[in-house]
């Protein structure tokens, strides 16, 4: 397999990233809930103790771990781009790093060497020779 080898994991370091913490989450039993949009997180004392959902609420006991992706389709990261739109799909627009910043939570960036997928409306018109 391509993830098993270490230059393919020093290349893609986001994604190695991604698997390791799949990799123990299931070992452990937790269940993934795929297709659900996370709304807010729920506190009680100062912690975090669940997350509101587009499907109901899911209590925690041990944590909640928000990896949620980036903010690439978020036109509010893009202020002041003309022209700006992005390739990605809608729903990553950084709503989980904006709930976790608005509890204090520090964000990280997980450097890869994958291409910046920035996009720009050219308006090239075809020259006539």
């Amino acid at each position: 397999m391509f993830w098993k080898s270490a230059a393919a994991r020093k290349s893609a370091p986001g994604v190695s990233v991604i698997i390791h913490f799949v990799k123990q989450l299931l070992a452990r039993g937790v269940t993934f809930k795929l297709g659900t949009r996370a709304l807010s997180l729920v506190t009680e004392n100062g912690r975090v103790v669940g997350v509101v959902t587009d499907k109901g609420c899911f209590g925690a006991t041990r944590g909640v771990m928000l990896a949620c992706g980036a903010y690439e389709s978020n036109p509010q990261a893009y202020e002041g781009l003309p022209g700006f739109f992005s390739m990605f799909p809608p729903t990553i627009d950084g709503d989980g790093m904006i709930m976790g910043a608005e509890l204090g939570a520090q964000i990280r960036t997980i450097r890869n060497n994958l291409a910046v997928f920035l996009g720009f409306n050219a308006n090239v018109r075809a020259r006539k020779h």
